[in-house]
């Protein structure tokens, strides 16, 4: 089974969903760049406030910055398995992070893609909220019914993101042509990439996920 694994996408197409199905079903341990750095936001660090600030205008935070956090992230965890969530999201990151992973002589097995229209994103960041108090991600008709229930994870209270409105949208959209397909076609290329349909419900994406990890 492939175990260290980079799960990719545009905005909104059911990434965290899907990194949290991961974990559940095969113990591997997710993390992404955006949640590490929320939890430094949510302590007020430097590194939280300045990644914010680009949150807010929807650009990516640069790579020098983003491999870093991954960097750190990796060094207590020797030899496990882990799962990148919206990670690498340009060629810079990609090349830093093979490069990073063959000194640990614990190299990439698989980049899977998640392909998601237009409509789904437009769908999917209207509906979601983040807890003010512990940073976890919901979607309203998924996880909670409506935004005036409590976080399910520590009763915080849920808010919208600082970048889901449609204009950050457009912004993030056109920076992920950019900037994160070519990453698509770098994996194909190592013949790591697996493309699987998210315009479908939850537990078909993760069907097809398990199937590619399995293979």
């Amino acid at each position: 089974m492939k175990t260290r694994i980079a799960l990719l996408g545009p905005p909104a197409s059911g990434k965290g969903t899907q990194a949290g199905m991961i974990q559940a079903a095969y113990g591997i341990e997710p993390t992404s760049p955006g949640a590490i750095l929320r939890e430094q936001k949510l302590a007020g660090t430097k590194l939280g406030l300045e990644a914010d600030a680009y949150s807010r205008e929807g650009r990516l935070a640069p790579d020098g910055l983003i491999v870093e956090v991954i960097s750190s992230w990796l060094a207590p965890r020797d030899g496990a398995p882990f799962l990148f969530d919206g990670f690498p999201r340009s060629i810079g990151q990609a090349d830093a992070l093979e490069k990073l992973l063959a000194a640990r002589r614990a190299p990439l097995d698989i980049a899977i893609s998640l392909d998601a229209g237009i409509d789904l994103i437009r769908d999917r960041v209207g509906r979601r909220r983040i807890c003010a108090s512990c940073g976890n991600i919901v979607s309203l008709g998924l996880h909670v019914a409506h935004g005036d229930l409590p976080c399910p994870r520590c009763g915080g209270k849920l808010e919208g993101r600082s970048d889901d409105n449609m204009e950050s949208l457009e912004v993030r959209m056109r920076e992920y042509r950019e900037k994160s397909e070519p990453v698509l076609a770098w994996y194909e290329e190592r013949n790591l990439l697996e493309t699987v349909n998210a315009d479908q419900p939850v537990e078909a994406v993760f069907g097809e996920i398990a199937a590619a990890l399995n293979k």
